[in-house]
Formats: structure tokens, sequence, C-alpha cells
């Protein structure tokens, strides 16, 4: 029997996650306006109680695509202790050689501990 290290595992588990958020960011249109990739500010879980951790603009004028970056966000700072490798592996997999698709990923990711900026 074959084991699998843990980042393969993690990247096989997300990757599918991964696409399917960032499709539906890039697919859903805000009801004000044309498609547009909108920042995203992140703030630590820790202080999720803090008011300023929540995206109130996004939320309010994207609701969907902000809760797919933030679930996007998520799942990178849970792939982080994987190492670099590994969340490389899960943005290239979900991604599918869709540059649209891999940005969404990345700039979602930007800062998290192990991904470069």
């Amino acid at each position: 029997m074959h084991i699998r290290p843990p980042s393969d595992y993690a990247v096989a588990q997300t990757a599918p996650a991964l696409r399917a958020l960032a499709d539906a960011a890039l697919t859903h249109r805000p009801a004000s306006g044309p498609l547009a990739a909108t920042p995203f500010i992140w703030r630590d879980p820790a202080s999720i109680l803090d008011r300023d951790g929540i995206d109130f603009d996004g939320v309010a004028s994207d609701p969907i695509s902000t809760a797919c970056r933030a679930e996007i966000r998520r799942i990178g700072a849970w792939l982080a202790p994987h190492g670099f490798e590994a969340m490389e592996a899960a943005c290239e997999t979900a991604a599918d050689g869709v540059p649209r698709r891999a940005n969404v990923i990345i700039t979602a990711w930007a800062s998290l501990p192990g991904w470069p900026a």
C-alpha cells in the first residue's frame, strides 16, 4: 500500500474547491456593474470578531465574489503549513491552465505565510 505525503493529499482535496470558488468569483456579476476583480484585504482570523476584519463594502457590493475569495483565502491558510510547493501545486491544479482562475487564487493568497507577495 502506497501512502501519499500529506501535501499530495492536501492538494487533491483542495483543488476542486479552489477551482469551483475561483469560477464562481469570476462568473458572478455584481448587480451594480460589470465583471471586475475587487481588491481583497485579509485580516487575521483571530480578529474576525473585530469589525475591521470584515470586508463590509465587498459584502454589500458583491457578496458572492467576496465570499468566494474569503473561502479561497481560508483554504490557502490551511495549505500554508504544507509549504509553498503544496500551495503552488494546488493553485496550478485548480487553475487548470486558465490564467484568470489562477489570478483569483494568487490575489486571494497574497501575504499568506509561505506564499510570495
